[in-house]
């Protein structure tokens, strides 16, 4: 879960981003947009591709405060966006890279947030 204010909906922002082995939320546009990779999948298979799945919610408005839950159990993944929830896909994977987590940016230091960031939580579900 994120709450955040926009201040500038264009191009590509990350609100969070472990890589593409990983999980990834960022704003394409204005629209909220999780990508969950299927990380053992790319291992067992030896194919190096980002297999996985991406999920989006609805469309922010800049200078509004949003927030933005992403909902994945290993059987379906979501996002909720100001309590409204996004088509539910099939996604399975988990989080198996040993990359660090960047906060409103890659971990490569490019596509930086625009605005304001209040809260963040992550919890099992």
């Amino acid at each position: 879960s994120i709450r955040i204010r926009p201040t500038e909906l264009s191009g590509r922002q990350y609100l969070l981003d472990s890589w593409v082995l990983g999980f990834q939320l960022f704003l394409d546009n204005d629209v909220p947009t999780a990508y969950i990779s299927d990380a053992y999948r790319i291992w067992k298979s030896g194919v190096n591709a980002t297999n996985g799945t991406t999920v989006t919610g609805l469309p922010l408005k800049p200078g509004q405060w949003s927030r933005i839950d992403v909902v994945f159990d290993q059987t379906v993944a979501y996002v909720v966006t100001d309590g409204v929830k996004g088509e539910a896909l099939p996604a399975g994977g988990c989080e198996s890279n040993p990359h660090p987590m960047a906060l409103g940016c890659t971990v490569f230091g490019k596509d930086f947030f625009t605005g304001d960031i209040a809260e963040i939580s992550v919890a099992p579900r």
